[in-house]
């Protein structure tokens, strides 16, 4: 299996103004790394689960996800914003980072298993400081040493 995350995934400074923008821009991510096979599936699988539920989790963080057949292999992608963009339209909570979650459909324990190793890691100020302050290869090393 490849591993979960791809170093060209790893987006640092990135200049995107609307939450649109990011999450194509990091979607296309997975896409170019031959992790997702169809980005407008992948993409409108993202917007359907934010609309359900916005994916902010506090601390400056959104964690979008998509769960689709077009997901060839479970992935994440990084996005630190070099400016705050606002995620949840609602409360006009603003994010700087993003990590993004690609899973195949059937797959829910890829799934869940991501999503606790991540949210258990980002109660962690040490590690979100990582995220905040690293190179992509600091990061990249982190999400290895958590999820592979």
């Amino acid at each position: 299996m490849k591993s979960i995350i791809d170093k060209n995934c790893i987006q640092l400074d990135m200049k995107e103004k609307s939450k649109n923008m990011v999450i194509k821009k990091m979607a296309q991510c997975f896409v170019d790394t031959n992790r997702v096979s169809d980005l407008d599936s992948f993409i409108q699988n993202v917007y359907e689960r934010e609309q359900t539920e916005p994916t902010s989790i506090g601390n400056g963080i959104g964690m979008p996800h998509g769960k689709t057949d077009s997901v060839e292999t479970p992935s994440v992608s990084i996005a630190r914003l070099s400016e705050p963009i606002i995620w949840n339209e609602e409360t006009a909570e603003e994010v700087t980072l993003l990590i993004m979650i690609a899973v195949p459909k059937e797959d829910s324990s890829n799934h869940l298993k991501i999503i606790s190793q991540l949210a258990r890691n980002l109660m962690h100020e040490e590690f979100v400081n990582s995220f905040r302050q690293g190179d992509q290869t600091t990061i990249f090393n982190l999400m290895n040493n958590i999820l592979n």
